[in-house]
């Protein structure tokens, strides 16, 4: 990307910071009044992306400082992948408050998710890399499509069941589905980003990003949704 559309991007990031800060803090809110384990979980995930966002916007803030595209930035985004993934073990337990779940299942993707963020801080990842050369972050950027992929697809599957299978809230569980494959698509798309760090991919990651954010939103907020769980 040029300096300039890293300098958009940083606007786009802090925005979508602020947003996500309103949507986690009256999702808390939400849990303390309530008690609702499910408000908790998605506080959580907001909260772990703005995480990888703060990340995001502390390396185009040093690319535009710099003039230039800095290891820092590569460095950042890296670190920032780590959030997102811790994203996912807290959807999974989201996903567990609306439906029973195997638990085999549900801890072989835990610990998957865990591995793969000790994973990520390996050093490999972290060297600077040369155009056109096969680099270890790929197969990481690899990696979380793949892991990310099969547990929003899942999610997607199950919360779109349920939708058939509900006599009422049907809207509010449709919300949820959407939110889940809104984040398999950001998931392919930021891994084709992390390879060619192209900037309409960032933009559409960003957009993604804010619509499955707001979907999830949705699904807890429309009237009497959350489990009693």
């Amino acid at each position: 990307m040029e300096v300039f559309q890293h300098e958009i991007m940083q606007w786009l990031t802090l925005t979508l910071i602020l947003i996500l800060g309103l949507f986690m803090l009256s999702t808390f809110i939400n849990f303390i009044r309530k008690k609702k384990k499910a408000t908790l979980y998605l506080a959580l995930n907001y909260l772990s992306f703005i995480g990888a966002l703060i990340f995001f916007y502390l390396g185009h803030i040093d690319v535009t400082n710099a003039g230039t595209v800095t290891k820092f930035y590569f460095d950042a985004s890296m670190i920032a992948n780590a959030f997102v993934v811790a994203g996912i073990l807290v959807i999974i337990l989201f996903h567990e408050q609306f439906t029973k779940i195997n638990k085999t299942r549900k801890y072989i993707a835990l610990i998957l998710g865990m591995i793969l963020i000790i994973w990520i801080f390996v050093p490999l990842n972290y060297e600077v890399t040369t155009p056109g050369e096969f680099h270890v972050k790929y197969i990481t950027y690899t990696l979380m499509t793949f892991y990310g992929a099969l547990v929003y697809a899942a999610l997607s599957y199950s919360f779109f069941k349920l939708t058939r299978l509900a006599t009422q809230k049907r809207v509010q569980l449709a919300a949820l589905g959407i939110g889940s494959l809104l984040f398999l698509a950001y998931y392919i798309n930021m891994t084709v980003y992390g390879i060619l760090q192209d900037f309409f991919l960032m933009t559409i990651g960003m957009i993604i990003i804010f619509g499955a954010c707001l979907s999830l939103f949705i699904g807890i907020y429309l009237p009497k949704f959350v489990s009693k769980k």
